[in-house]
């Protein structure tokens, strides 16, 4: 079974809710398990599985400790950690505190006197602090089918458990990953939706500029991928691509002065880059 658009969408209302107090011992995890497709999608949160999973670029990569104070650290980005085993890294580190935020006790525990980073304290601190006080789920449920989430949706329903739900991990105040809840991780096991319809390596930058074309005699669209499908529901010709982002505007301006440039006899080969119809 797929999922459908719908399904994620009403996935993603629910994952406004503001996180209660729910003691995870109180709730019967066993029975959810019992309920999903595979008792191995789902996991309990775990502070350890964080701090060695979502950490290790902060604490390897020196260009990340390179500026005065502490403002690096909620830049940074751990992008590429995004898919470890627990499901739980987030963009930014300082996700692992409410809203994004890193409190005072942080700045003093990982700064040194010189106003150093000292990264190396960072895991100690996150550790001391442990789940109740840092935003690591309950669990996490990686499902692979619409019935799975139906169900994981349902179980928090009827034990009172608030819902987060994970696409890209990529938001300002963390609201993809909150402390006390059951967080429905969709991005391991629901790519259907991408260009490549699988997880990208990253190996083929032209890759993500997909051309979508609308059947001319009739209404298969069969032979399209997902992604296609999707963009043409609108009923037009569509261009998929794969950008975003706050820096986004410096590649849309990459892309214009290439097209601008008369050496280039291919023209406005990547117009896709510009936009879309709305």
């Amino acid at each position: 079974m797929k999922f459908t658009p719908l399904a994620v969408r009403c996935v993603l209302l629910l994952s406004v809710a503001t996180p209660a107090a729910v003691a995870a011992d109180s709730v019967p995890w066993g029975s959810l398990a019992s309920r999903l497709s595979s008792a191995d999608i789902l996991a309990p949160g775990n502070v350890e599985a964080f701090v060695n999973e979502c950490y290790d670029i902060f604490h390897n990569d020196p260009s990340f400790f390179r500026f005065r104070g502490a403002q690096n650290l909620l830049n940074g980005s751990n992008w590429q950690l995004l898919d470890q085993p627990s499901g739980q890294c987030m963009d930014t580190l300082s996700c692992v505190f409410n809203n994004c935020a890193l409190p005072p006790s942080f700045v003093d525990a990982a700064v040194s006197k010189t106003g150093a980073i000292a990264p190396q304290n960072f895991s100690k601190f996150l550790t001391d602090l442990g789940q109740d006080e840092i935003n690591i789920p309950l669990y996490v449920v990686k499902p692979e089918s619409v019935a799975d989430v139906v169900e994981a949706i349902k179980f928090a329903k009827e034990h009172g458990v608030p819902i987060t739900v994970k696409t890209s991990g990529h938001n300002y105040s963390g609201a993809s990953m909150r402390r006390g809840t059951l967080l429905i991780n969709m991005r391991t096991n629901f790519p259907a939706y991408s260009i490549h319809e699988t997880a990208y390596d990253g190996s083929d930058a032209k890759s993500l500029i997909q051309e979508c074309v609308s059947p001319i005699a009739d209404d298969d669209t069969s032979y399209l991928g997902n992604a296609c499908r999707l963009a043409l529901a609108r009923g037009k010709t569509a261009i998929v691509r794969v950008g975003g982002g706050e820096v986004f505007d410096q590649v849309l301006r990459s892309v214009l002065t290439y097209n601008d440039d008369p050496a280039n006899a291919d023209g406005n080969k990547y117009h896709a880059l510009t936009g879309n119809s709305g």
